[in-house]
């Protein structure tokens, strides 16, 4: 247990949903859940919520020792501190366990009152006292066929059979409805609201958004057309160069488009990891927090071999 290891690498993308099952412990309902009037509160699964961000809010500013008061010591022992009660740090301590042996002590440690982390679902309480949720990773398994043995086994181990969500998604319901992808754009960053529906090329969708006609070029070729932005380099000296930069980076700086792009990346529907917010589009920080590779991840930074 001593060789160093990422936890995503441990889970090759943190795939397990359900581990906690495996921990054979129960979940313990917070008497603030208790009390509320509604079904999910009542049980607890409320995933992130107001309070389950305070603490390390307070820690950043500055604010946290001021009331937490001085350290004490416990005396309690253990063969292993997971930081992070979500699926991967559950998975985590389930391998361990099965390596060390039933008897090992393990202690999660989790900011929410119930474990799961982001394959719960995500609910805040907006400025005029709406309540907004949005599912977490539990809307379904991302990619299974990219998943490693180790992962594939585990999922086995604790019941989650991914093959079963084939017929339980009906992959064509939204053909059925005349439904298909669009991408909406909002007047506080284009001037204007206009909601444009893709098509297979990109030339027969993007002369209707309100980009800049500079910027209508440049999508157009990014997405049809697209060149050699890293040439002379191999498919892994890419993929190192696009980790070092990040999405906003290789939009203007290695392919040399418009800016405008890097606004439109924020609003694009699932146009890099990470953009998705209940915030305004303005205030997503996506393009420009997370490095480049990341998007190459997910299809959208193009890499020739």
């Amino acid at each position: 247990m001593g060789r160093a290891i990422s936890r995503r690498d441990f889970l090759d993308g943190a795939a397990v949903t359900v581990a906690a099952a495996a921990l054979h412990r129960p979940f313990v309902r917070s008497a603030f859940a208790a009390t509320q009037g509604y079904p999910p509160k009542l049980t607890g699964l409320r995933g992130h919520h107001e309070g389950s961000y305070s603490i390390m809010h307070a820690v950043r500013d500055g604010s946290f020792w001021d009331k937490a008061g001085a350290p004490e010591p416990t005396g309690e022992r253990y063969d292993l501190i997971v930081v992070g009660g979500g699926i991967s740090g559950l998975a985590a301590a389930v391998q361990y366990r099965k390596q060390a042996g039933a008897n090992a002590r393990v202690l999660v440690i989790e900011n929410h009152d119930d474990f799961g982390g982001h394959a719960k679902r995500n609910e805040f309480t907006s400025a005029d006292g709406r309540t907004i949720i949005g599912y977490g990773g539990s809307q379904s398994l991302q990619t299974p066929s990219y998943f490693s043995p180790a992962v594939n086994a585990l999922l086995a181990e604790i019941g989650i059979e991914p093959k079963r969500f084939e017929d339980y998604y009906d992959q064509g319901w939204a053909e059925a409805r005349g439904l298909s992808r669009a991408v909406f754009f909002p007047k506080e960053v284009f001037g204007a609201d206009a909601l444009v529906k893709e098509a297979e090329a990109a030339a027969d969708w993007v002369p209707q958004t309100p980009l800049t006609d500079k910027a209508k070029q440049d999508l157009i070729a990014l997405i049809d057309s697209p060149a050699d932005y890293l040439p002379g380099l191999s498919r892994a000296e890419k993929l190192e160069r696009l980790s070092k930069v990040t999405y906003a980076q290789f939009l203007t700086d290695l392919v040399k488009a418009d800016p405008q792009l890097v606004a439109y990346s924020r609003v694009r529907p699932r146009a890099i990891s990470a953009s998705a917010s209940t915030a305004p589009p303005v205030s997503t920080p996506g393009p420009t927090a997370i490095p480049a590779s990341t998007a190459w991840i997910w299809a959208t930074v193009p890499i020739r071999p």
